[in-house]
């Protein structure tokens, strides 16, 4: 038995608990190996940018977050979110650039896509979008969409539910 995501509880379809028959991605369990070898990556993460500036990978009390700092100044120009392995960047548009060319000499990475008005992302299941103002928009709709359209949904007698 797990507990339901908050949307399921928002909607009010069950309040106690699912039994899985399934994983979604197929992991029985985090990949701690890639994980500490990513992450000794990225904390040794240092670079040289065009114009001779010196960059760097900091950890951030996050474990998942990571912020990419200027040397001279210490401050942070950029963050990066990881999550096994994909990576989100948000920042300046040069800084995250530089950024990712870097980290594709550390790992073998397909090109990265930028968030635009026209384009979005999908990361971890949530999908990113922009609207003309500027704003990101950040929404499960697809997700929610599929779950509906492939699960039935079935009450136990003490309430809860269960997702086949």
């Amino acid at each position: 038995m797990v507990v339901p995501p908050g949307i399921v509880k928002d909607a009010q379809v069950m309040e106690h608990g699912c039994q899985v028959k399934k994983a979604l991605y197929g992991l029985a369990e985090s990949p701690k190996g890639w994980a500490r070898h990513r992450d000794r990556l990225l904390q040794e993460g240092q670079w040289t940018d065009k114009e001779g500036k010196k960059w760097k990978i900091a950890h951030t009390p996050e474990c998942h977050l990571w912020k990419i700092v200027k040397e001279e100044t210490q401050q942070a120009q950029a963050y990066l979110g990881v999550y096994v392995d994909d990576l989100l960047m948000i920042g300046e548009k040069r800084v995250c650039d530089e950024t990712m060319n870097y980290l594709g000499t550390k790992f073998q990475m397909q090109p990265h896509e930028e968030v635009t008005v026209h384009k979005g992302i999908v990361f971890c299941g949530y999908e990113i979008s922009k609207e003309e103002n500027g704003d990101f928009i950040r929404s499960q709709s697809k997700y929610v969409e599929e779950v509906s359209s492939t699960s039935t949904w079935s009450s136990t007698a003490k309430g809860g539910g269960r997702v086949e």
